[in-house]
């Protein structure tokens, strides 16, 4: 912060002792540095302006950008929605045009089954984009122009995607 006249002043008046035992409390407090202190010119800092993610100070900054483009895409909120850990976002922006919310909860265990899950996945559309890339350039080849190579590509790798995640991924293989 600027040394302003108050400052300078109380700098002068006030000891060094009680000074120090100031910032102590402030720290203590969870508000070191102050809102409104930490001057981004210099990034010479060593030490972290928050070491909880911003929640001492409110709310995390990305859930600020998160909420803000919820608020606005909230019509899109409707039928049946899936969302993680809990469903806050489904009940406030999507309200009563929600039918079904449901939430996923990654808990416990090995972890064995959620790695299975995430390389099976992986292991899908990675098919599915070769699939793609194949398939438009072999149309390419044949002279049907970009644009369709494209769209057919797309198209084939999201069905490819789709239906084998559906299958193998989603739908837990052998239940």
């Amino acid at each position: 912060m600027p040394n302003t006249p108050i400052r300078t002043l109380a700098k002068a008046v006030i000891p060094g002792a009680t000074r120090r035992w100031i910032g102590a409390q402030q720290r203590r407090l969870n508000c070191w540095p102050p809102v409104g202190w930490v001057q981004f010119g210099s990034l010479r800092r060593l030490q972290p302006v928050s070491r909880v993610f911003g929640f001492d100070r409110g709310q995390c900054i990305d859930r600020y950008y998160i909420e803000n483009f919820l608020a606005r895409n909230a019509q899109d909120i409707h039928g049946s929605v899936l969302e993680v850990a809990n469903n806050a976002y489904t009940i406030r922006y999507g309200g009563a045009r929600v039918t079904q919310s449901r939430t996923v909860i990654f808990t416990g265990g090995d972890g064995v089954g959620w790695l299975e899950g995430c390389l099976v996945f992986i292991t899908a559309c990675s098919v599915g984009a070769l699939a793609n890339v194949r398939l438009a350039a072999y149309l390419f080849e044949r002279n049907t122009g970009w644009t369709i190579s494209a769209i057919a590509g797309i198209l084939i790798g999201a069905v490819w995607n789709y239906a084998t995640t559906s299958v193998y991924t989603w739908q837990g293989r052998g239940r």
